[in-house]
């Protein structure tokens, strides 16, 4: 998954994890600097993922190393504009990005990638 992702050759990465010790082991194999943060560990909410993210405004890609139900939780409600319990695989990969269109921002889905 690490190596996928390098293929992206996205140009400013933020790395941020859940404080949980398996989500730190999974960050540290993308061999990117990782801050740690605790609004992303067991028991996180989407809310807590939006803040972490500064979705919809930060640029450039933030990769979020999280837990479930709230990482499903996320992409239902960016994709389907609704929460739902929506299955992410462990290191799976989700990649959206949003744009304005017509003063309206939409949600991207770019790619799913699972191991």
């Amino acid at each position: 998954m690490a190596d996928w992702l390098r293929l992206q050759r996205l140009p400013t990465i933020k790395l941020l994890s859940s404080p949980a010790k398996r989500a730190v082991q999974t960050a540290l194999t993308l061999g990117l600097p990782m801050q740690i943060r605790p609004q992303l560990g067991v028991g996180a909410g989407i809310a807590d993922l939006l803040g972490a993210a500064e979705w919809p405004d930060h640029s450039g890609a933030i990769i979020l190393v999280s837990h479930q139900p709230a990482l499903g939780q996320l992409a239902a409600l960016l994709l389907a504009g609704a929460p739902a319990d929506w299955t992410i695989k462990k290191a799976g990969i989700w990649w959206f990005s949003n744009r304005v269109r017509h003063d309206e921002t939409q949600t991207v889905l770019r790619a799913v990638h699972n191991p």
